[in-house]
């Protein structure tokens, strides 16, 4: 007789499939695996905006306050391959004023993203730049040096947390053994073949709300990965 097991991992119900044979048992588990870090990298982008009437006026001021900036970044010995700047944006400026759109003049705009590797300095860089007129500070997203290797201990993590809980249910059930038929990052709902080895790893670059799998808490980061997991349950006799 075929076999169905349900099982409930933190929110999912995960529907088990049809195993290809009288003996055994498939589960689908998903599990997470948890990393608390404290981010070591920071990024930030600046936007410098200048409004003049005469635009020579405006693209000076634009040009003078990325130098500025340029020139902040190398006293505190800021790479020249952690920071960019965009080209200078000219465009006119106008604002509703006495139920008219009013001329303010030409707007010359630049954004200059930079990474700091260094928490600290970036304290003392984004103060500077708070105080200049001209620039407005946003985007502020935390990382990790070590981004890529914290990822997979959180995946491996995860795939420890399934294979406990895969033990659990072979003992519950009485079965003898249980193996993995497919691993995956992502999932696919899997297919009935046999499948080993993660699908394409996922890179997280930074802790933004464009991650999702990402969760900010002031002061420490927590990064969770998932794993999806098919196991199979055998059993010596033919299970009544």
């Amino acid at each position: 007789m075929k076999k169905y097991v349900y099982i409930l991992i933190a929110l999912l119900l995960s529907a088990c499939n049809q195993s290809d044979s009288d003996n055994s048992v498939l589960l689908n588990i998903r599990a997470t695996g948890e990393i608390d870090l404290v981010p070591d990298m920071a990024s930030v982008t600046v936007n410098i905006s200048c409004i003049y009437k005469d635009i020579a006026a405006s693209n000076e001021c634009a040009r003078k306050n990325i130098d500025t900036l340029f020139a902040l970044f190398d006293k505190h010995k800021i790479s020249k391959d952690d920071y960019h700047s965009s080209r200078v944006n000219l465009e006119k400026s106008y604002s509703w004023r006495n139920n008219s759109n009013i001329f303010d003049g030409y707007r010359s705009s630049s954004t200059i993203g930079v990474e700091f590797k260094d928490i600290e300095v970036m304290g003392q860089v984004i103060t500077k730049m708070m105080g200049m007129k001209n620039a407005e500070v946003s985007g502020l997203n935390y990382s990790h040096s070590k981004i890529d290797a914290l990822t997979n201990d959180a995946y491996l993590k995860a795939l420890g947390n399934a294979g406990k809980l895969a033990e659990d249910f072979r003992q519950e059930l009485k079965g003898e053994s249980v193996r993995v038929l497919e691993v995956s990052n992502i999932d696919n709902k899997f297919r009935t073949s046999v499948s080993k080895g993660f699908l394409k790893r996922e890179a997280v670059s930074n802790f933004s709300d464009a991650a999702p799998a990402i969760q900010i808490n002031p002061g420490m980061l927590k990064l969770v990965k998932d794993v999806y997991v098919l196991y199979s349950v055998e059993f010596t006799d033919k299970k009544k």
